[in-house]
């Protein structure tokens, strides 16, 4: 058997190098790792090292990720290509007046905090000048529409709509199957925000302290079994891994 690696494996280094060099400035939040469900995972996804985590710890972890690397990549992927897609056919669409921007990088702060994010397409009127932010997600099948739209999503368009002051905000989902499109708007809700904003400056605090969080009370919950690289270290033997690995 020869030892020279895999294509895919060079394929899997190289992605992960230039994912290594666009990765954000470590004093901006990446508005992509707000996910609420579990601040733990907010903690140990944007810095490690910050909680004393040993080598080997994140070296598991890193070994966890691959399955699930992936797969999302994977989706990134068909997201771009749906979002390509429908750049290409928005002036048909709508006509001259609407100017239409992609992947347009924002930030945005709420005291300490300092956030960055990209908005897929920022759409504007010409005519009366107002725009509106867009925000694309795949997801497997028709099926799948009972799972959404996913809070997660729904807070990263907000802050996004925030940054660009307070907009209107569209969450669009696209079936991987039979390419079939669900859209949904989101207000500006300066109540959900203004949790947001405290929850984010808490998780603050508690890096400086360098004090993690309390993990999740079940291991089986969502975003532990199926999203999360840190299962092995929150739980130990009692991780619940990812359906990918029992196959």
């Amino acid at each position: 058997m020869s030892s020279e690696p895999s294509i895919k494996k060079i394929l899997m280094y190289h992605i992960k190098e230039i994912s290594e060099r666009i990765k954000l400035r470590s004093e901006f939040f990446p508005i992509q790792l707000l996910d609420l469900r579990c601040k733990r995972k907010i903690q140990l996804d944007r810095d490690p090292e910050n909680y004393n985590l040993k080598r080997n710890e994140i070296s598991i972890a890193d070994v966890r990720i691959n399955a699930l690397e992936e797969k999302r990549i994977g989706e990134d992927r068909i997201d771009q290509m749906l979002t390509s897609h429908i750049i290409d056919k928005l002036p048909e669409m709508f006509g001259k007046n609407l100017k239409v921007e992609k992947n347009i990088d924002l930030e945005v702060g709420y005291d300490s905090v300092h956030l960055s994010g990209r908005a897929d397409l920022i759409i504007t009127d010409q005519r009366t000048m107002k725009k509106s932010i867009i925000m694309i997600h795949s997801i497997p099948d028709i099926r799948s529409k009972f799972n959404i739209p996913k809070p997660r999503h729904l807070d990263q368009l907000l802050v996004l709509q925030d940054a660009m002051n307070k907009v209107e905000g569209y969450l669009v989902y696209i079936t991987r199957d039979i390419g079939e499109m669900i859209m949904y708007i989101q207000q500006y809700d300066r109540t959900r925000l203004s949790k947001i904003k405290k929850e984010l400056i808490a998780l603050e605090q508690s890096r400086r302290k360098k004090e993690l969080v309390k993990k999740m009370k079940d291991s089986s919950q969502e975003p532990c079994s199926y999203e999360c690289k840190w299962a092995d270290f929150c739980w130990g033997e009692d991780a619940i891994p990812p359906l990918r690995y029992i196959f």
